[in-house]
């Protein structure tokens, strides 16, 4: 079995996320779920062989659709939830197949440094001093 590629996999996402997007107005917002039945389902994975990271990718993107509430659907009418924001997850991806290591600055110049440009830039919206305030994300 050959693996498939960060790419790959990111092509794959996107298009869930694009069928999820365009499908979600039709769909229900929730649907009855039961911890045997999701355990049984989960139970196809016992750990013993590799499986194919695209087709698990699709069976895990169907129980997201089938076993969550939906909260960015148009009916739903619960908690305040922010909805997606497309530029979070394309950051989010980059930054999950780039995988900088923040822990040394000298691992990861650039995402230090933007992280660093970031909080200065938050901090000053929000009324501290940059230069006397010392911040980090977590």
């Amino acid at each position: 079995m050959t693996e498939p590629t960060a790419a790959d996999l990111l092509t794959r996402v996107a298009r869930e996320a694009a069928d999820f997007e365009s499908t979600i107005r039709d769909a229900p917002v929730s649907q009855r779920a039961s911890s045997p039945e999701i355990r049984k389902h989960l139970a196809t994975y016992d750990f013993v062989a590799p499986r194919d990271a695209g087709d698990v990718l699709g069976d895990v993107a169907s129980m997201l659709r089938r076993w969550n509430v939906h909260v960015t659907h148009p009916r739903y009418f619960g908690l305040f939830n922010p909805s997606v924001v497309p530029a979070a997850v394309a950051a989010e991806s980059l930054a999950a197949v780039v995988n900088p290591q923040m822990a040394v600055w000298s691992h990861s110049p650039a995402a230090n440094e933007i992280e660093r440009h970031t909080l200065r830039a938050l901090t000053k919206l929000i009324g501290f001093d940059p230069d006397a305030t010392s911040a980090h994300f977590t």
